[in-house]
């Protein structure tokens, strides 16, 4: 099992992997390896550059690289079962047949015009249940019952969707089998980031997608992080009172259960945003006319990487801006989704506020004071 940052590296190694390669490595540390599983809400921004601007301004004496496997809108049911995207988690491992392998067998669903009945009997359980509200915890573990769910999106339509990343997912495929060379060591910690896919079934969605991934990572020591998103209740208004808090607070006890059972850190966004609000605040999170995270929202949620991750407060570093990285309108190239710049600095009070939020509530999450 790795260590949470590469400073106490060596001594806890040598102290508890005393049979192990990682207890005899040399003195400079290589890079802390992060891997980005997800869609916009973690490409957007560009979450992981913002966490590791964190990171090392926090640890300076340490090093890290980041990078992202990232498709619009796609859930971790996706990644595993359409995209392969466990391929790049196990890279290192990997011979160019096996990833010749997946490529062959994504090419060959891409051609169906129609979706596999796995694809269909997903789209017509998890899907719904995401959707549905939660109005208390007990009576989310009731599935919806079929017909009765306000759909996104068609299932023909998704399944065109999902063809067209499918194509995306090759491409990938073959640029990783291009730069093996990156890929020669396995990776120290993988992200992977829900998309309205918890559920209180953990045989299901999130649960269930973030057990497969878990087991892939064990076998590299790759440390899982589990980055719980709530595109349900960021609110782009002053509050009052928590939004969905059944549902926030929900998708936490899941959360907890799953590091129960696996080990691996959370990111609790929906914690954090319950706290925030419970109380009354002012802060938005995300964009009026974009339903995703603006920028307080990008920087709580790298800050709550940072306590997850090194297990220390945040609060007191410096890092005080952050920049939306899509450009919603080409005559405005210089405007966010709601007309203002991309860039948004934070007020002293601001920052401190995010940064003693996310350590307050990474504190809670441990004990299980939701």
């Amino acid at each position: 099992m790795k260590t949470l940052f590469c400073a106490f590296r060596a001594s806890v190694l040598t102290a508890v992997l005393a049979v192990s390669a990682y207890a005899v490595e040399s003195p400079t540390h290589a890079p802390e390896r992060f891997l980005f599983i997800g869609n916009s809400f973690t490409f957007r921004h560009e979450l992981k550059d913002i966490f590791q601007a964190l990171a090392k301004e926090g640890n300076p004496s340490c090093d890290f690289t980041t990078e992202r496997i990232t498709y619009g809108g796609r859930d971790l049911f996706r990644h595993f079962e359409l995209y392969k995207s466990q391929d790049l988690l196990s890279l290192s491992s990997l011979t160019d047949a096996e990833v010749l392998g997946s490529i062959s067998k994504i090419e060959e669903m891409v051609k169906s015009p129609t979706p596999p009945d796995f694809y269909t009997a997903y789209w017509k359980t998890v899907d719904a249940a995401a959707l549905k509200p939660w109005e208390d915890y007990e009576a989310a573990k009731t599935p919806p019952t079929p017909g009765t769910k306000p759909a996104m999106t068609a299932e023909p339509v998704q399944w065109q969707v999902d063809r067209e990343v499918m194509k995306q997912a090759v491409a990938n495929h073959r640029t990783w089998l291009t730069q093996r060379s990156h890929y020669t060591q396995p990776w120290d910690f993988v992200s992977l980031q829900s998309w309205q896919d918890v559920s209180p079934d953990m045989e299901t969605g999130y649960a269930k997608y973030a057990f497969r991934f878990e087991e892939i990572a064990e076998k590299t020591h790759t440390k899982v992080i589990l980055y719980i998103t709530a595109p349900y209740s960021q609110n782009d208004n002053p509050v009052k009172a928590p939004l969905e808090p059944a549902r926030a607070l929900g998708e936490m006890k899941i959360a907890r259960a799953i590091a129960a059972k696996t080990g691996a850190l959370v990111v609790p966004v929906p914690l954090a945003l319950y706290r925030l609000q419970k109380n009354g605040t002012d802060l938005t999170f995300r964009y009026h006319k974009d339903g995703h995270p603006n920028q307080y929202g990008a920087y709580l949620t790298a800050c709550l990487f940072y306590a997850a991750v090194f297990d220390k407060s945040p609060e007191g570093l410096t890092l005080s801006q952050v920049t939306e990285t899509k450009i919603v309108d080409p005559a405005k190239p210089n405007a966010d989704p709601d007309g203002n710049p991309l860039t948004r600095v934070f007020t002293d009070a601001e920052r401190t506020l995010m940064q003693r939020t996310a350590w307050e509530t990474m504190v809670a999450f441990r004990k299980g004071e939701f």
